[in-house]
């Protein structure tokens, strides 16, 4: 019966095109007999990012209906939504992705901030590849880092440099568009 799974790191195989005994360098994927290249679900709901067997957990957003290999099912599955994972797991938490658009996430379902951030806010870094936390408070307007003026929920009017807030002491021109 042809393996569908994964193999040990060091596993003894055959290998008949070299007809000798030889080890699996690292643990690797097959399903059906054959090295699977793609996303694969393990029985611990981690997911993984698969090249020629080989896996490596997956860090980054994964787009709604892409395919995947269950590990529990032992089938082909497809993600019902666009889902964030952390070294393999669903992910909750705020998230700054390679783009620098911050989301926010929970269970994985992640969705664009639009609103100010407290320094020391914890946040997972897709660049850096681990947590960090905002130097200053910041304003995210649909994910992205806001420029302009804002006015908070207590009528404080704050300019804004690239997500950060100072308060305004002067007067504005009449029609100075701000974002609330």
């Amino acid at each position: 019966k042809l393996k569908s799974g994964t193999v040990a790191e060091k596993t003894k195989y055959y290998c008949g095109k070299e007809i000798k005994t030889r080890n699996l360098y690292n643990q690797t994927l097959y399903v059906k007999g054959m090295l699977y290249s793609g996303y694969y679900l393990d029985k611990k709901n981690k997911m993984h990012y698969t090249k020629k067997g080989s896996l490596t957990l997956k860090t980054g957003v994964v787009s709604a209906k892409t395919k995947y290999y269950s590990g529990k099912a032992n089938k082909t599955r497809k993600l019902k939504k666009q889902t964030l994972y952390v070294k393999g797991k669903l992910y909750t938490g705020y998230f700054l992705n390679g783009k620098n658009t911050m989301y926010s996430a929970k269970k994985g379902v992640i969705t664009p901030v639009s609103t100010v951030l407290d320094s020391g806010t914890k946040y997972y870094s897709y660049k850096g590849k681990k947590t960090r936390r905002l130097s200053k408070q910041t304003l995210y307007v649909k994910g992205k880092l806001y420029t302009g003026y804002y006015l908070d929920g207590e009528n404080m009017m704050y300019s804004v440099k690239k997500g950060i807030c100072t308060i305004v002491n002067t007067p504005l021109a009449a029609g100075t568009a701000y974002y609330m």
